[in-house]
């Protein structure tokens, strides 16, 4: 299962990260797996699932709390259907595995905190969520974040019109020390010597 904000890198079918458990799900928190007091914090942007009665149960399972609450989002019956999982299915064993953040990561951790480019990893996949904005504005905040990191492949007309990208800024900010992270400031004195 794939939202439509998902840019796959490599076929996610040749993972073992991805295929070698009977559900798949990757993280979406901003450090780790965890965020709030769960032990993780899941992002339905991608899921790999095998047909098992447990995987079958658990799409039951948000396919209820998502008739039950409307108003929720698919990730809301997500985290609420595994959190509870153990008392609403005691004699059901879900087997489980969270992506890699740095292999699989939710917009967050690759377009801010930019853990896989960072470490030097490869991403299978990368979802452009945690986008803010006003109504109406998060999928042009998504659609120059694909751009700026060179992962949008769809023609555009409003750049010359045969899908040339004309006067598109990339920089690369050098990997820094242990857990440092680069402040708002640094990365904006990378950017004004981009622009030199």
């Amino acid at each position: 299962l794939s939202d439509a904000d998902v840019v796959w890198l490599c076929d996610p079918f040749e993972r073992e990260e991805v295929t070698g458990s009977p559900f798949a799900i990757m993280s979406d928190a901003h450090f780790g797996y965890a965020m709030g007091p769960t032990p993780y914090f899941v992002n339905s942007g991608f899921a790999y699932m095998k047909p098992t009665e447990e995987t079958r149960l658990l799409l039951r399972e948000i396919v209820r709390l998502l008739e039950s609450r409307p108003d929720k989002m698919d990730q809301d019956a997500y985290n609420t259907a595994i959190s509870n999982w153990d008392r609403r299915f005691p004699s059901e064993a879900l087997v489980m595995t969270i992506m890699d953040p740095a292999k699989v990561p939710n917009g967050w951790v690759f377009f801010v905190r930019q853990l896989s480019q960072m470490s030097g990893v490869e991403p299978i996949a990368v979802h452009n969520n945690w986008a803010d904005g006003e109504a109406g504005s998060t999928n042009i905040q998504k659609v120059f974040r694909f751009r700026e990191h060179l992962l949008w492949q769809v023609p555009d007309q409003e750049h010359d019109g045969i899908g040339q990208v004309k006067g598109l800024l990339t920089y690369q900010l050098a990997p820094l020390e242990g857990d440092r992270m680069y402040s708002v400031w640094e990365q904006m004195e990378a950017l004004e010597g981009a622009l030199a």
